[in-house]
This record gives structure tokens, C-alpha cells and sequence, in this order.
């Protein structure tokens, strides 16, 4: 009936809500740190990558919605100043969770970051972007509806996964670039206590 119907509307969007404001933003976080400790050659465990995430909660949100008023209001504008933030900012969140600075300050940080590295995220974008596609599709066309829907999730899965780890190691190489990063991950991988903070 049209209770159960309006009842099940409400379950869903609070769903949705805490999926997309609170366990996105979590896991979101939780892998980037997991993939930049595997990157820089530090153990870490899935507790310890949780309890960053929690630490680093309130910034990535803040900054993520920052992020996406901001290329919302420059597609209004007239689309292109959407794009272009799109490309500045695409690196916001990954500073969000490994550097310590949010909102604005880490908007301004991804821009600095990428200033001269746009071309190459949009090539990786668009390849992470055409593997994604094509892994979706595969599991689409798996005939048993119940196989499907576990293949879809998996497959869903699996490309987060392959976008965060193309992305956190394209954020360290644009560091690399901007401030000779790689004397730290040395540092760090012969035992010291060095962190990822930007080198002044």
C-alpha cells in the first residue's frame, strides 16, 4: 500500500544518506591511507587505516563538499570552469586524508599539486574511467539475476579499489615532481620516522 511504499522511500534515503555522508567518506578514506602505507612501505593494519579514517572524517567531508559546490557552480557558470576545478581539485581529498590540511587549504593544495600534471590525469581519468566501464559490463552480462547482483557489487568493488590506488600513487608522483618527494619515501623505506607532510 501506499504506507509501505512511502516507508520504504524513507529507509532508502536515509540509506543512501549515511552510505553517501557517512560510510563513503570512511572507506574513502580508510583505502587511501591503506594504499599510501603500501606505497611508502609502512605495515599497517585494517584497524589502524579505520581509526586514520575516523581521525580524518569531518576534514574529507568538508572538503569534498567544498570540492563539489565548487565545480558545480563552474558548470553553472558555463561548464568549462567546472571542468577546469574538477581537474584542480582532483587531488583535494588525497591531501584531505594524508596531509592534515581541509577544506580551502586543501583545495589550494591539490590545485598547486596539479599545476602541470593536468593532462596526465586526464589521460588517467579516462583509462581508469574505460577499465571501470569495462569491468562493469562484464559482470551486466552474466545471465542468473542473484550471480549478477554479487559479480555487479564485486566488480564495483573492484574498480573503486583500481581508481584509489591509480589516483593515491598519481598524488605521490605529482609530489615527487613538485617537491623531490622521493627523498622521503627513501627515507621512509630504510626505517625513519619521516611523515607525509608537504617538504617546506
Amino acid at each position: 500500500d501506499m504506507q509501505s511504499i512511502q516507508t520504504s522511500g524513507i529507509v532508502a534515503a536515509v540509506g543512501g544518506i549515511i552510505g553517501g555522508l557517512v560510510l563513503g567518506p570512511l572507506v574513502n578514506a580508510a583505502v587511501i591511507h591503506a594504499v599510501a602505507s603500501a606505497y611508502l612501505s609502512r605495515p599497517t593494519t585494517i584497524g589502524q587505516c579505520f581509526s586514520h579514517a575516523f581521525q580524518r572524517y569531518f576534514a574529507l567531508l568538508g572538503t569534498s563538499l567544498l570540492m563539489g559546490l565548487a565545480i558545480f557552480g563552474g558548470m553553472l557558470l558555463c561548464v568549462v570552469p567546472g571542468i577546469i576545478f574538477a581537474f584542480w581539485f582532483m587531488l583535494a581529498q588525497h591531501v584531505a586524508v594524508l596531509e592534515g590540511s581541509a577544506g580551502s587549504a586543501a583545495l589550494t593544495r591539490s590545485r598547486a599539486l596539479m599545476k602541470g600534471n593536468i593532462g596526465t590525469g586526464f589521460v588517467l581519468g579516462l583509462v581508469v574511467g574505460l577499465i571501470n566501464m569495462g569491468i562493469g559490463v562484464g559482470a551486466a552480462v552474466i545471465p542468473q539475476p542473484h550471480a549478477r547482483v554479487v559479480a555487479t557489487g564485486f566488480a564495483q568493488g573492484i574498480a573503486t579499489l583500481l581508481a584509489t590506488c591509480a589516483m593515491v600513487v598519481f598524488y605521490f608522483s605529482c609530489r615527487c615532481k613538485a617537491e623531490n618527494f622521493d627523498l622521503q619515501v627513501l627515507a621512509d623505506a630504510v626505517g625513519t620516522d619521516a611523515d607525509v607532510q608537504p617538504v617546506e
